[in-house]
């Protein structure tokens, strides 16, 4: 995943943003640990975002510490390990190392995030990984082929291919829940896994253009200039895709996820919106 998911700092309260930060740090100092150091160096914030959502859902404790920082040599505030950060984790380790499993020409989907690792070097951790929550890698494994399968037959269907990522992060962010929660952490993981598709369509056409790479918006839409006549269908879609994932969240009991409400909103209204409008300030929108 590519960094679309993330709050807009300007809109959240101090303590909010605080929080946020403790939570990217506890992330990359606790994944670093469990599966690979490359969590540390590769760590996005759509992956802080599904640890947020996670922890939101199944209300785990919330306790903050004061660690050093090697790479930011400080002590920094960080959140404590807990089931959510161990699992987002081990989704990490296992969707890189079946996507570079996957064919080597796919320029589409999880490439652009997980390039540079090499399946050699995650193979033992993805194991670990799986052997800690079964059945999770059947499922990457299965949806990661069948999105492949379609990238590489050109889908010219931006909805088709969309569909098959948002089902692969729907599954991913409720796995191992059950009853109201799973359905509600499935409808949230869907509609913004919807959403980071479509948008790394967006924001890489002109790229994906010039090198001829697959990318469902320019088999639809050919050059830039029907792209940018059409461009407000797409934005519309994207923001309801996040209203959507807004409005399941909402379903969430207020007390459980009380402390994470403000910063999962901002992500899906605030957040969204100022990603959305700096993808298309890139192209010239």
């Amino acid at each position: 995943m590519f960094g679309y998911v993330r709050v807009h700092s300007p809109q959240l309260k101090v303590w909010e943003n605080e929080l946020y930060k403790s939570i990217y740090c506890g992330l990359c100092r606790h994944g670093g640990k469990r599966t690979t150091r490359l969590t540390r160096f590769f760590l996005s914030y759509d992956f802080v975002a599904l640890a947020t959502v996670r922890m939101a859902l199944t209300n785990d404790f919330l306790n903050i510490e004061k660690r050093f920082c090697p790479y930011f040599p400080k002590r920094k505030n960080m959140i404590s390990r807990n089931a959510s950060i161990d699992f987002t984790s081990d989704s990490f380790v296992i969707l890189a190392y079946y996507k570079q499993l996957d064919d080597k020409t796919d320029t589409k989907g999880l490439k652009k995030f997980f390039s540079s690792f090499s399946p050699f070097l995650l193979k033992k951790k993805a194991e670990e990984a799986q052997q800690r929550n079964e059945g999770l890698g059947e499922h990457i494994k299965k949806l990661l082929f069948e999105l492949s399968k379609m990238e590489k037959e050109n889908c010219s269907t931006l909805d088709f291919v969309a569909d098959n990522f948002a089902i692969l992060l729907g599954k991913v962010v409720s796995f191992g829940l059950e009853g109201t929660d799973e359905r509600i952490a499935y409808e949230i993981g869907y509609h913004i896994g919807r959403y980071i598709y479509i948008i790394d369509a967006l924001d890489d056409f002109k790229k994906d253009l010039k090198e001829n790479n697959y990318n469902p918006l320019v088999l639809m839409y050919s050059n830039i200039d029907t792209l940018k006549e059409n461009c407000h269908y797409i934005t519309d879609t994207l923001e309801a895709s996040m209203e959507k994932a807004k409005s399941a969240f909402e379903l969430i009991d207020t007390n459980a996820s009380k402390e994470l409400r403000g910063i999962i909103e901002n992500i899906m209204t605030y957040g969204s919106k100022n990603v959305i409008a700096k993808t298309l300030e890139g192209l010239e929108i």
